[in-house]
């Protein structure tokens, strides 16, 4: 499958991010920089963002980003199937979506800077999310541990399913927005997490999607 070269995505300020919850973790990420650097793994304390951990992995980027290891995959991202402790290149699906999935990691890994993305995914059986949106923030690791990227992923609730896109395997791939985010952004405080608490409260009632176990 084609995916768009770095020189390809756009650059765009922090309100490009449409969700609360990524902006939200744009802002965390964002305060722990040291002046336009990139954090340190080190200074990322989960503690501070309890209300953000269910949409949240952390992964760690081997080879380029051509094999990206998941450490760390919040409970609403690992509906449907838990990939934590495994490579993506073994736990991803074949076909169309694992494809796209590697190759948007990939081109994360490679980005020195956060890259936000929203993609449309189409289904011809089962049925999955439409729209996922996804936050991808670099951070640094030390000389015993690799690159690391925190990720943030929100799917779309909006209609009930059952399956996530890696068990339904959508076979239509549109992308409406792949962006390098620059810029500065508000910091996070206790009172500009508050929204945030909101949406998280939002997308996680229990009728608004049919969970499964993970897998």
């Amino acid at each position: 499958m084609d995916f768009p070269r770095h020189d390809t995505a756009s650059a765009a300020r922090p309100d490009a991010i449409t969700d609360p919850v990524l902006s939200a973790l744009y802002r965390y990420w964002a305060k722990l920089r040291k002046s336009d650097g990139i954090p340190l793994r080190s200074d990322l304390d989960p503690m501070e963002i309890p209300q953000l951990l269910p949409y949240v992995l952390l992964v760690e980027c081997h080879d380029d980003g051509r094999r990206i290891k998941f450490r760390l995959v919040g409970t609403d991202v690992a509906f449907g199937s838990d990939p934590t402790g495994r490579f993506l290149q073994d736990a991803v699906p074949k076909g169309p979506y694992g494809a796209h999935i590697i190759e948007l990691y990939r081109f994360a890994a490679n980005t020195e800077t956060a890259l936000y993305s929203e993609y449309n995914y189409g289904y011809t059986r089962e049925s999955g999310p439409r729209l996922i949106k996804r936050l991808f923030l670099p951070l640094i690791g030390t000389a015993e541990s690799p690159r690391m990227m925190l990720v943030g992923q929100i799917r779309d609730k909006s209609i009930q399913v059952e399956q996530s896109a890696w068990q339904a395997g959508p076979g239509k791939i549109d992308v409406l927005k792949l962006c390098r985010i620059t810029g500065e952004a508000v910091d996070w405080d206790e009172a500009s997490g508050r929204d945030e608490r909101e949406a998280s409260k939002e997308y996680s009632r229990p009728h608004q999607v049919s969970l499964q176990k993970r897998a």
